[in-house]
């Protein structure tokens, strides 16, 4: 049983206006409820089907974003990375660059075991190189995707800006990763070429 599950468990049993009836209802529901249902449970008060047209499903780099009612849902595999709904513009950007960048990190690391096979020196460089402008692309489609996240936020100008701040960044870094590459290869065809 994960944390939401037990949060949620533990909110229902000390809700004083519930009969004993309505807690085992509510407790049962949560106990085979998906993340996103006992999200919306929390935040809107109703149960909610998980094939109910209010539940949104996006994939983004190996997360899923679920969006319903007041929330947006994030994970990665089976770890909850964000739970948005009425958070000030600021944290919810802030979380959003944090999910992104944890998205980037899980993709570095599985694509950046394939490097190990490159000998060491140029090849591997650009292996290395390769695959974090790779894992910069997608940082930035993440945070694209999760800007829709910010309207759900309480100051969704302040979140959109402070998400574009941090693409912008990205792309910073993303140009001169690229420039790394171009100036790799120019370096292994000058070797090639001697």
């Amino acid at each position: 049983m994960n944390d939401l599950k037990l949060f949620a468990l533990e909110y229902i049993s000390f809700q004083d206006n519930l009969k004993d009836k309505e807690k085992i209802i509510l407790g049962k529901f949560v106990l085979e409820a998906t993340d996103s249902q006992i999200n919306y449970l929390l935040s809107k008060g109703e149960m909610i089907k998980k094939e109910d047209s209010r539940l949104q499903e996006y994939n983004v780099g190996g997360a899923t974003i679920i969006q319903g009612g007041d929330f947006v849902n994030i994970t990665l595999g089976s770890k909850a990375l964000a739970v948005i709904g009425g958070m000030g513009g600021i944290i919810a950007a802030a979380t959003l660059a944090s999910w992104s960048y944890k998205i980037y990190k899980n993709f570095i690391s599985k694509a950046g075991r394939k490097c190990r096979d490159y000998p060491g020196g140029k090849s591997r460089s650009k292996c290395l190189a390769t695959v974090k402008l790779m894992g910069l692309q997608k940082q930035i489609e993440a945070l694209r995707k999760g800007k829709m996240a910010c309207s759900k936020s309480k100051d969704p100008k302040k979140c959109s800006s402070k998400i574009r701040e941090k693409e912008g960044r990205i792309k910073l870094k993303f140009n001169k990763t690229k420039s790394e590459v171009s100036s790799i290869d120019a370096a292994i065809k000058q070797k090639i070429g001697n």
